[in-house]
């Protein structure tokens, strides 16, 4: 459930000429062979059609490209590619890394006049609205592995009719949030989530207003309690008895998970978790993006 409330949460940050992609999802039950396998999310591949691309085979001077963070090196404090996998183009057709090796030699080298440059900065680079919904996401959901790890990084095709495509974020891997890790032990709603990029972006008096502002306008509506809590009641509704089932056809092994518990205990957990990260995340915010003296 927790994949499915991240994800549809990021795509409900969209606004006209402004897309927020995730992965949609819906929940399944496996039977195999008459067995039942218990429950499961069906989630859409992240592809070029996903993200809205247009068709592979126009001309174009570099097509589009999409990365996969998949270990914590992805962290934009070096250049290169290490911490990533190739997912578009085919790498077994055509390795292409030079779009995201350029965007982590800026990150990680470049002065802070060039980083903010209004020409030539990280803003022609980056959707930089994009950047801070999804740093947003990460943070309200605590994230702990998706903020230099398990993300994936997009960019359409350059073209003549579009020559200065940007890079944005992607959410994925969204198990270990809402006060749960991976492992299922609890985690704290206490937890400030950064990497050498967002951090950069912070250092500037204009983003900070602009992250702030953000963030005050989504507490009032996606990110609210009540909003949350009526997404989180509305994928139980949706789950109805399969809860039961899978929760039975798991129990087994559940039972040896000293961090374990019951579907109603979770949800319980976690409408108490956003209640407190909430709290905390506006006092955090508010303290990151004040203005320096």
């Amino acid at each position: 459930m927790r994949h499915k409330l991240s994800y549809d949460l990021f795509q409900s940050l969209a606004s006209p000429g402004n897309n927020r992609p995730a992965s949609s999802s819906r929940f399944v039950e496996v039977m195999l062979n008459g067995h039942y396998h218990g429950a499961y999310l069906l989630m859409e591949r992240v592809d070029g059609s996903l993200l809205g691309f247009a068709p592979k085979g126009r001309p174009s001077k570099i097509p589009s490209v999409i990365y996969k963070a998949i270990d914590h090196e992805a962290n934009f404090r070096q250049s290169g590619h290490t911490g990533y996998e190739q997912r578009e183009p085919n790498p077994e057709e055509r390795e292409l890394w030079t779009p995201l090796d350029e965007l982590n030699q800026f990150v990680s080298e470049s002065t802070d006049k060039d980083f903010f440059n209004e020409k030539v900065g990280i803003d022609s680079r980056l959707d930089t609205g994009n950047a801070i919904d999804f740093h947003l996401l990460v943070l309200l959901t605590s994230n702990m592995d998706g903020i230099d790890k398990n993300f994936i990084l997009g960019r359409d095709a350059i073209t003549e009719a579009h020559p200065h495509p940007k890079f944005f974020f992607v959410p994925w891997d969204y198990d270990a949030t809402f006060g749960r890790n991976w492992e299922g032990s609890p985690v704290e709603p206490t937890f400030w989530l950064s990497n050498n990029l967002f951090d950069r972006l912070l250092s500037n008096p204009g983003y900070r207003q602009k992250y702030a502002a953000r963030w005050n306008s989504l507490r009032k509506r996606q990110f609210s309690v009540e909003n949350l809590h009526r997404m989180i009641d509305e994928n139980v509704r949706v789950f109805g008895p399969a809860a039961q089932r899978n929760e039975k056809r798991w129990s087994p092994i559940r039972g040896s998970n000293s961090g374990s518990m019951a579907f109603t205990e979770d949800v319980a957990q976690m409408k108490e978790w956003v209640v407190a990260r909430t709290r905390w995340l506006d006092a955090a915010i508010e303290r990151e993006t004040r203005t320096q003296p």
